[in-house]
């Protein structure tokens, strides 16, 4: 599970590696999970791009608006302070990792980021 990393569980801790344990992937795809990572945990959006980054692949991205119906429930019982969860900001956080291929607009925008490591 993505938000609750630890080391490896189960017997002897072999069943189970840690994720960035488990192989170097060529593409990670994240697409409905951001605005759960960074609205319902509370992870800051810089720290996100930064993890994904750290995969050194390739990253389709999905990052639905405040404008998305799903952001809008996860944000109607909670005040509003993610400034920084904007296109904008992802674009900025993205940039320092990728070289991006900017998408059309929408409420639900796919990023598609080449790694330049």
């Amino acid at each position: 599970m993505v938000l609750r990393k630890s080391s490896s569980p189960a017997w002897r801790g072999l069943e189970r590696k840690r994720l960035e344990d488990r192989g170097r992937p060529e593409l990670v795809l994240c697409l409905g999970l951001i605005h759960h990572l960074v609205l319902a945990a509370n992870i800051p959006l810089p720290d996100v791009i930064d993890w994904l980054a750290s995969f050194g692949a390739e990253l389709v991205l999905e990052f639905p608006s405040k404008r998305d119906a799903m952001v809008q429930a996860l944000l109607r019982n909670k005040r509003d302070q993610y400034e920084d969860y904007s296109r904008e900001c992802l674009e900025f956080e993205l940039r320092k990792h990728f070289e991006i291929r900017l998408p059309n607009d929408s409420t639900s925008v796919v990023w598609i980021a080449i790694d330049t490591g």
